[in-house]
């Protein structure tokens, strides 16, 4: 066994890891939308812990892993640079979007008195930001399994990229704003 096939395989399971925690997160976002009593809300953000400490680890291990690679094996790629950027792309939208609304659904929280949610938690909760943020960082992920299985150069990198955003942005647009751009249209009669 080399060296090489080992950091494919940590390479691999930080990949795995990522995706992981992105399915952790989708089942706690959804089981919070659901939750009518403060004490369900606490135990779906709890789990939403997991994937905050999960996504971090398993991003650093597929970077770690992916650096020494390329400077034991593939060298400087454009692909490369390209799923680099993407990891960036998913740790500010993770840190910066989700991490921020996530802090005010937990202070939130602290503040709820009663048995059932209030009208504003309820609100708070099926924020549009925390479904696109989740579906762009999905997207990304998969223009990245993209890019290390196409091994594109720089202007088909840049391509994937762009599209996995794009794709990611579209399917994070609530299904009722979709409806009613798409009967604007006339697509959708």
């Amino acid at each position: 066994m080399s060296t090489y096939s080992i950091l494919v395989f940590v390479h691999v399971l930080g990949g795995v890891g990522v995706y992981v925690a992105l399915g952790i997160e989708a089942v706690a976002l959804g089981g919070l939308r659901r939750a009518e009593t403060p004490g369900d809300a606490g135990v779906w953000l709890r789990l939403h812990a997991v994937p905050r400490r999960l996504g971090p680890a398993a991003m650093i291990t597929a970077l770690a892993s992916g650096a020494w690679m390329m400077a034991t094996a593939w060298g400087r790629q454009p692909w490369i640079l390209g799923a680099f950027l993407g990891m960036v792309g998913m740790a500010i939208a993770g840190g910066g979007v989700t991490g921020r609304a996530m802090r005010r659904l937990r202070a939130a929280l602290a503040g709820e008195s009663g048995t059932a949610l209030s009208s504003a938690f309820r609100d708070a909760r099926g924020s549009a930001a925390l479904t696109a943020s989740l579906r762009v960082r999905i997207a990304i992920g998969l223009g990245i399994l993209a890019l290390m299985t196409v091994k594109p150069e720089a202007a088909g990198s840049g391509v994937i990229l762009a599209a996995a955003v794009v794709a990611g942005l579209a399917a994070g647009i609530p299904r009722d704003a979709r409806r009613t751009r798409l009967a604007g249209t006339g697509a959708g009669a």
